[in-house]
């Protein structure tokens, strides 16, 4: 227990990013609305997303924006493209394609993304999952934002709904890993790709800056595409910047515990590059973080005799846990009262990172009817 301070000066750093991405985080919506401007293009990939798709589409075919296209690529094999065509007979802004055979080498989602951009007529292509929705303000403040910050590609964090226990305890460590470990001051204005981070569920690029990194196809086979691609993006020289969407985007991202899990697994070991040594490192040294303060003070609470001097640092840690987790919860609009679960929230991930891993190294990972490849 001799690390307690150790532990309190790691919680600071974390602090302190976390204060200072609450200033760098800008909302998407606090920009110029323009009501009109070039032609966008938003580009929807979907594979079995009939619960989703509806939501999705109708969401942007509300945009009170002026210009622009609705192309949807559908690969399924539930009822979405009868959803689509459904929509497509009362609103003929709609366009949805069927999805050419997955090529070797490609993941679903890049091929996918690949083929829309073919598709697209616009010189600024949004690419939106089909589990996100806009506000109808959402295209404006996005074009907005997009002229206003000159940047070549945008991506936007939505309010993520979380209904299952699993969900609460999963879903919000995605943004959580970005707002209180990823710097962005420094990731904004340093050419650092380790850490520039987007997020690919809302992700918004200049025609010009999409070309000129090769677009999807130059990341085909990476499974967290996003972090690729804005890794592209910034040894390219092209600013790009990530802001808060919760004002005008949504998302029910999974909708159980088990698939929020799968989406999990899928993503945490490749986030790390499969840097199995880092990957072990990190997981077990946030469960010492958030749990070891929270041990000695149970220890402490069953009447056992603990010295002193592990009192103090041990109350001051978890003092700054809450405030940590409380800050975030807060700003992301997820239930404030899962800051007093932050332990389990550490250990349900810590053992999905596990499983991630494993099932990484073994090959076994799959997602909508398909085996990831090992990379």
């Amino acid at each position: 227990m001799d690390n307690l301070w150790g532990i309190g000066i790691f919680l600071s750093a974390l602090l302190l990013i976390e204060l200072s991405n609450y200033i760098a985080l800008r909302r998407i919506d606090s920009f110029s609305k323009p009501d009109s401007g070039p032609l966008v293009s938003i580009l929807v990939p979907a594979r079995n997303e009939e619960l989703n798709i509806r939501k999705c589409v109708n969401s942007v075919l509300a945009q009170n924006y002026l210009n622009f296209e609705v192309i949807v690529l559908d690969d399924s094999s539930d009822a979405t493209p009868q959803i689509l065509a459904e929509i497509a007979r009362k609103d003929e802004r709609l366009r949805y394609i069927s999805g050419e055979g997955l090529p070797a080498g490609w993941t679903g989602k890049n091929w996918a993304c690949h083929q829309l951009s073919r598709a697209a007529r616009g010189d600024v292509l949004l690419f939106m999952d089909a589990d996100t929705y806009m506000l109808p303000t959402a295209l404006r403040a996005t074009v907005g934002a997009l002229k206003d910050n000159e940047t070549g590609l945008l991506s936007a964090l939505p309010a993520e709904e979380t209904i299952t226990w699993g969900e609460k305890f999963i879903v919000p460590i995605i943004h959580w890993a970005i707002f209180c470990i990823m710097p962005l001051i420094l990731a904004f204005r340093k050419w650092v790709p380790s850490i520039a981070v987007s997020h690919g569920q809302y992700m918004c690029f200049t025609r010009e800056a999409y070309n000129q990194i090769g677009g999807h196809a130059a990341v085909r086979n990476r499974i967290v595409e996003d972090k690729a691609i804005t890794g592209l993006i910034v040894k390219a020289g092209i600013k790009w910047r990530l802001f808060d969407g919760t004002g005008i985007l949504g998302c029910r991202m999974y909708r159980s515990s088990k698939e929020a899990a799968e989406g999990l697994i899928k993503n945490l070991f490749p986030f790390f590059g499969y840097n199995i040594p880092l990957f072990l490192f990190v997981w077990i040294w946030l469960v010492i973080v958030f749990w070891q303060p929270v041990v000695t003070l149970i220890i402490l609470a069953t009447g056992v005799s603990v010295p002193a001097k592990y009192i103090v640092p041990s109350v001051f840690n978890l003092c700054l846990s809450l405030l940590i987790w409380g800050i975030f919860y807060r700003r992301f609009k997820f239930p404030f009262y899962l800051t007093f679960l932050y332990p389990i929230t550490q250990i349900v991930v810590s053992t999905v990172a596990m499983f991630s891993m494993v099932r990484s190294l073994k090959g076994t990972t799959t997602w909508k009817g398909r085996t990831l490849s090992r990379q």
